[in-house]
């Protein structure tokens, strides 16, 4: 009995690590370099069209994480946040990424 009851939380805080906050936040970093091969033009208007969509400025910064003060615990706690919250930071990585490519390759005002 003991023994299921273990099997059965430890199955629930498995199941919930796909929506934690720690694996919804790490989705939100984009990498750059995948844009690198996207003419600056181009990239330009994907960025401005995303940005656009979410109700961004095509300049806007992705903030570095905060220190977590859960203790390890982000891995099981659930993200509250509503799917269009987290589609729009998920926005914010892309954008900040794309401007990031941008500045690399000297593509003008990013």
């Amino acid at each position: 009995m003991r023994k299921a009851i273990v099997l059965a939380l430890t199955a629930l805080a498995l199941a919930g690590c796909q929506n934690s906050v720690a694996v919804q936040r790490e989705r939100e970093v984009v990498g750059s370099m995948q844009f690198d091969t996207v003419p600056c033009g181009e990239l330009t208007q994907r960025r401005n069209q995303l940005a656009a969509q979410h109700g961004l400025s095509p300049d806007v910064e992705r903030e570095p994480q905060q220190e977590s003060l859960s203790a390890g615990f982000d891995l099981v706690i659930p993200d509250g946040r509503s799917d269009a919250a987290r589609a729009k930071a998920r926005a914010i990585g892309e954008i900040t990424a794309m401007n990031n490519s941008m500045k690399r390759r000297n593509c003008g005002a990013a």
